[in-house]
């Protein structure tokens, strides 16, 4: 289970995410809709442990991602939708 707790994403003049809860159970298919700016790959990035959350808790299987995101990221899968490489591709 993957489980946001009053989670802030982002900078003080700028914030990406502002105070979401959410909790996604085992074998849950979810999906994230929003405009652009709204958070969506901000709050996947902090699940992978690549983006430090400003207040809240982000818990996997009731590990702290905070505490260990490294340690606890190699569980998660995932692909930035940033593609760095050669231009001619």
């Amino acid at each position: 289970m993957i489980k946001f707790i009053d989670v802030t994403i982002g900078q003080a003049e700028q914030l990406c995410l502002e105070r979401c809860s959410l909790e996604i159970r085992r074998g849950e298919v979810i999906s994230l809709v929003g405009p652009t700016g709204s958070g969506k790959s901000s709050a996947l990035s902090a699940v992978a442990g690549r983006r430090k959350i400003r207040h809240g808790q982000i818990l996997w299987d009731g590990r702290d991602m905070g505490r260990s995101p490294k340690k606890l990221a190699v569980r998660c899968g995932y692909a930035s939708d940033i593609v760095k490489g050669p231009s001619d591709l």
